[in-house]
């Protein structure tokens, strides 16, 4: 499965959305298969985990990297996503899986994953109301009034994360690369 997630990667950084978008389908029905859909119980706190749950985790890491990537490609292609919502247990991983330390000494944790759980899930949100079968057969006055929902949660997954790693509203001329 990691092969494939490497794949699709490469593929999708290449440009070749319709490759990408095979080999998502492929790693999203493998994490199916082999249960990383469904969260289990974290980690006890004793100590040295069990190879077996070091390989749940593993396998839970890989669902959220799937996720990650059939939410982005969904969006980018215009196709419905592998891994519905409904489907797959969104229960956010375990600290450990999520954050790093920042500044190296230990002091300081930064979420990456979460903020990226919340890009996704807000992904999914506007490719459901915008761009799937029973958005196409609302009214505009709907869509209209999705619109600034979906931007209002925008905002506030934004605002959410750290300021050290918050996007900006705009940039500056002198922080855009010079060509």
């Amino acid at each position: 499965m990691q092969t494939v997630l490497m794949l699709q990667l490469h593929e999708a950084h290449m440009g070749r959305l319709p490759s990408a978008s095979i080999l998502n389908g492929v790693a999203c029905q493998m994490v199916i298969t082999l249960g990383g859909h469904v969260d289990v119980p974290g980690l006890p706190d004793h100590g040295e985990a069990s190879r077996e749950e070091r390989e749940r985790c593993h396998l839970r890491a890989l669902f959220w990297i799937c996720y990650l990537f059939d939410k982005e490609i969904a969006l980018r292609s215009g196709q419905p996503p592998f891994l519905t919502d409904s489907y797959c247990d969104l229960t956010p991983p375990d600290k450990g899986m999520t954050h790093f330390f920042a500044d190296g000494t230990g002091q300081r944790f930064f979420p990456y994953l979460f903020g990226d759980i919340g890009l996704s899930l807000l992904k999914g949100r506007a490719d459901r109301q915008l761009y799937s079968v029973h958005a196409s057969r609302k009214l505009e006055a709907e869509l209209l009034r999705d619109i600034p929902e979906l931007d209002s949660a925008l905002e506030e997954w934004r605002s959410s994360l750290p300021a050290q790693i918050r996007p900006s509203l705009s940039m500056s001329r002198a922080s855009l690369p010079s060509l």
